[in-house]
């Protein structure tokens, strides 16, 4: 008569060593998922943060421009003036873009080419202020903010009437390139 293995315990009492290895696996993959969608969810709220500061900053060079424009409008009128008077640093000239520093609520136009356009957030301030290594008050991503105007010849006068104004941001999110632009259109509605 031909006998099969048969178990000697009848009743056992513990896991296998196959058992326990695939309640393991189990466990880490139940584990491992949550993780990932948290890890995830964090870099894409910088992310976000980062491209939400982009385009305040990008606002913000467009609406520097457009009051910079506005006051030369009131001062075109008594004819003392142009309407583009004090851009000639950001207009496309062969200078490049250039950059916008607010300083004591004051904006200071200069050429890219000549000043680093890089900007920090400053705790001491309360604002992003004009890039500085030495500055230990200045916290997280460094952006670079380029405004770039150009003349548009629309009328039949020849005059410059239209202002193009293009803003690029550019930022690193850990070690990716991301930029954003934004543009608007100044007319001059002054006669």
């Amino acid at each position: 008569m031909l006998t099969l293995y048969k178990n000697k315990r009848s009743n056992p009492k513990g896991f296998t060593l196959i058992e326990t290895l695939v309640a393991i696996t189990i466990l880490i993959i139940g584990v491992l998922g949550p993780l990932n969608i948290a890890t995830r969810g964090i870099a894409d709220g910088y992310y976000a943060k980062n491209q939400i500061t982009a385009t305040y900053l990008a606002q913000e060079g467009i609406e520097i421009i457009n009051n910079r424009v506005f006051n030369n409008a009131g001062v075109v009128g008594a004819g003392t003036s142009e309407w583009l008077d004090g851009l000639d640093n950001c207009l496309l000239l062969g200078s490049g873009p250039c950059g916008v520093v607010v300083d004591q609520f004051t904006p200071i136009f200069n050429s890219c080419a000549s000043v680093d356009c890089r900007l920090r957030f400053d705790t001491s301030i309360n604002r992003y202020d004009q890039y500085d290594s030495n500055n230990e008050f200045q916290t997280g991503p460094i952006l670079k903010r380029e405004i770039t105007l150009t003349k548009q010849n629309n009328g039949s006068s020849g005059a410059d009437e239209e202002l193009k104004i293009s803003v690029r941001i550019d930022w690193f999110d850990k070690e990716t390139p991301r930029n954003l632009v934004l543009t608007n259109y100044l007319y001059n509605e002054i006669p």
